[in-house]
């Protein structure tokens, strides 16, 4: 972990950095509100602390599952290899905020733009926003000619497992505990009018998928193994990680929370939206994307909230 405070005209700005073996976006949300807690003097001593027991996780294999893992990706070890980060400074990023009623109308949208002889429930905020950041993802790589009708489109994001797992880790568990999930598409079906609900279904899919066997997507980093990177949208962050109200250090919450390293070209990060500006059940969303496709993104995103 590292962290840096850097002294604003006015204020301050906290970076915080974590390897993703030590902790995941849950982890690290209950690590900052613990710590932002401290600082306030009203950390709550009787709550029910964090368990740390890497053992708490049972693989089927587990022992040569670790050992598979080593050799694939540090093959040399004691020597360890840091794989360099893919840096493209030209991308340009937007941050959406969603009001909790934009959120429900969006929904409902949804609802709608599905058969008649279909009674389909709303869908969550996760599955609604990720896939509303996809079809608006492809919509903005099309005009372009870097995504045909016929080509095959993805999105990638992450599945907590702690309450998939049997037994179970517990809410309380520090660590990493989540599954790679791919959603998969003909670009041809996301970009037709019911795009969204076609999207929606999809991501819903992998949801589900990852309850029933959240062990599938272990090895995430071979999930998006011969993927075309250019067609790929790679979601991060929940629309429940509480990227503000976490963050109140003894000021109030923070102005502004993003992740800062949003590299890819076809990046999303939710964070649960500012309650005085979103209201309760409102969401942020960050994108990262080439600047040439980003006015594209952007019309075609909020065209849904108009």
């Amino acid at each position: 972990m590292a962290a840096q405070v850097t002294r604003l005209r006015g204020g301050l700005a906290l970076g915080v950095a974590m390897h993703h073996a030590v902790a995941d976006g849950r982890s690290a949300w209950r690590f900052l509100e613990a710590w932002a807690a401290a600082c306030r003097g009203d950390a709550d001593d009787d709550a029910e602390p964090p368990t740390f027991d890497r053992a708490a996780i049972e693989l089927p294999g587990g022992d040569e599952l670790a050992r598979a893992v080593l050799r694939k990706y540090a093959p040399d070890l004691p020597m360890a290899t840091v794989a360099g980060h893919l840096i493209r400074p030209n991308l340009s990023r937007r941050t959406f905020t969603i009001a909790a009623q934009d959120m429900q109308r969006l929904k409902q949208r949804i609802v709608e733009l599905s058969p008649p002889e279909q009674a389909a429930a709303p869908p969550s905020s996760f599955v609604a926003i990720a896939a509303l950041a996809w079809v608006s993802f492809v919509h903005a790589k099309h005009p372009a000619g870097i995504v045909s009708p016929e080509d095959e489109v993805y999105l990638f994001f992450f599945a907590d497992c702690r309450g998939r797992l049997d037994p179970p880790p517990g809410d309380q568990y520090f660590g990493t505990c989540i599954s790679g999930c791919l959603a998969r598409a003909t670009a041809r079906d996301l970009l037709a009018g019911n795009g969204v609900r076609v999207a929606a279904a999809l991501v819903a899919e992998e949801v589900r998928r990852a309850a029933e066997d959240p062990l599938a997507g272990w090895d995430w980093m071979s999930t998006v193994e011969g993927v075309d990177m250019d067609r790929l949208m790679n979601l991060a962050g929940s629309t429940r990680f509480p990227g503000y109200e976490a963050s109140d250090f003894g000021w109030g919450p923070p102005s502004r929370t993003e992740l800062v390293t949003m590299n890819q070209d076809g990046q999303v990060v939710l964070v649960a939206g500012k309650k005085g500006g979103t209201g309760p059940g409102g969401v942020q969303v960050s994108m990262s994307l080439h600047p040439a496709h980003m006015d594209t993104y952007k019309s075609h995103f909020l065209s849904y909230f108009g």
